[in-house]
Order: C-alpha cells, then structure tokens, then sequence
C-alpha cells in the first residue's frame, strides 16, 4: 500500500541520553505517531558474516517478528510474514509497510521510531528507507556514564556489561562520534539535551520546523502523557514522567567517588568539546 505518509522519523542517541523525552514531545504533536522501543535492526542482522555479505536476515529476525507486532499493536494475522522472506531488505519493506499502515490508519502523517541503538544502522536504513529522517540527541558524558553506571548495578536486565565504567565510558564516546558524524546532513537533526531542557519552546519550535510541521503547545504541555504510553515495565524511565528540567551533574558527583570522577574525566575522547557543539 502506498500510504500518504511525509516523514519515517528515527530517535537515535547514546542511551540514557534523553530520548524517551524527546519521543514523548513529538508523540504528543497531531500529525506523529509512535510505538514502543521496537530494537528491530538489532534482531535483523546477523552475526554470521557470510550471511551479512548477501543480504540475508538473520534466523532471530523471524523469531523476532511476532514480538516487534506486539510491540507496535500491528494485526498479526494480517501481517503474517512470508515463508519467502529471507533478506534483510525484505524484512524492511514489510517493517515500513505496517509501521506506514498504522501511521496512515490513525490519520497522522509521521511516525517516530525511538531505539537509541538503531544509530548503529543509519547507512542502511538511508539506503533502504524512502523519505526517513533521524533525529540525535546528545547528552553530556558525565551524565550519561553516570546514569548508565547506576542502572547496570540497580537491574539485571541491562546486562553485566554497564557494571564496568570503562564499558559505559565506551558507550558513550563511540555514539557520540556518529551523531557527530551527520551534524551537517539534510536529512539529520541534531539536538543537546541540555538546550531542550533549558529552552523546552525554542527547541522544539526547530524541531518542528525540521519536521515541517506547525508547532504545538501540547508538545509542552502533554509530552509526559505522551511518554507514559512508551514506557514498559523500565523503571529507569519513571522521571519522563516529571517537569522538564535541566539535570546536570548530580549523579555523576553522587554515584561516584573522587577518584572515579577523575578517571572518567581523563578518559573522556580529549578531542571532543562538548560544551562547544552548537554552542
């Protein structure tokens, strides 16, 4: 079906880095639409190199189909998956088709993906994508590491990995190097979350406008109602539920001793100057 919509619009950042804010902002906007966390790349790609050099999905992209229907409320038995699908792009087409459908069937014109890890996959999805735009969010690394640190310890389902700062330093050094890498492009915008929660109007007003759609004061006003409906079972998520508010700071000098403060300091990439990006 070739559905009427404008823009396939993916939230994309380091975790931890604000996008459940920012989903809940443009959710809360007439003509978008949004879902849960579908992390559907993830599954589609295969560890098994061959496999990758000819385009073939991996095996848990099929066991993963029915779980990503549940996820965005899609009529499984219409959009059974054909024992014919076997490549990535096949896989695509069809995660585009119902993602367009329910867009199309709600009368909005946007929809709005946020997986933060799908930054990961941004030339393949611009390759395999019609009319898909991305939207960064970058966070300051202290707060980031911070936060990251504290739900690795707090639960399990995050994985052993955010239990090693040197793991969640990495993090966030490598994704803020590919948000990086598209400040300049077209189809990419570029927001701190420090400058969307001290100026909440100014920045979604650009938002908007890079959307190409009038803004709303209910992107304000109803952005936590918004964000409630993409919270599921995350705990760690509950603060969306609050003001916006510019929180800066407080974990990393709570969380952390002296010491670790120091190291995660010196570990920073030397070569990036947050505060200066889009100053």
């Amino acid at each position: 079906m070739d559905t009427p919509i404008k823009k396939r619009v993916f939230i994309i950042g380091a975790p931890r880095s604000g996008t459940t804010l920012l989903q809940g902002i443009l959710a809360s906007h007439s003509q978008v639409t949004s879902f849960l966390e579908t992390h559907f790349f993830d599954h589609l790609f295969s560890d098994r190199r061959l496999l990758s050099m000819f385009g073939i999905a991996s095996p848990r992209a099929r066991r993963y189909w029915n779980k990503f229907l549940s996820l965005v409320e899609a009529d499984k038995k219409k959009n059974k998956l054909s024992p014919l699908a076997l490549f990535s792009n096949q896989y695509t087409q069809q995660f585009v088709h119902v993602l367009d459908t329910i867009t199309y069937n709600q009368n909005k014109k946007i929809w709005v993906e946020k997986s933060p890890e799908h930054l990961h996959y941004i030339p393949y999805l611009e390759h395999a994508i019609r009319d898909v735009y991305f939207i960064h969010i970058l966070r300051c690394g202290t707060d980031v590491i911070a936060s990251l640190f504290e739900i690795g310890q707090k639960y399990e389902g995050w994985g052993l990995e955010l239990r090693s700062l040197d793991h969640c330093i990495e993090i966030w050094s490598q994704d803020i190097r590919i948000s990086l890498k598209y400040i300049n492009r077209n189809n990419h915008f570029i927001v701190k979350y420090e400058h969307l929660t001290e100026n909440p109007r100014k920045m979604v007003v650009k938002l908007c406008e890079f959307l190409e759609i009038p803004y709303e004061e209910e992107m304000i006003t109803n952005y936590s109602l918004s964000a409630s409906k993409y919270i599921y079972n995350e705990p760690w998520k509950e603060s969306v539920k609050e003001p916006i508010r510019l929180l800066h700071g407080h974990k990393f000098n709570t969380i952390f001793s002296p010491q670790e403060q120091q190291y995660i300091l010196n570990q920073l990439p030397q070569d990036i100057d947050y505060d200066h990006i889009l100053k």
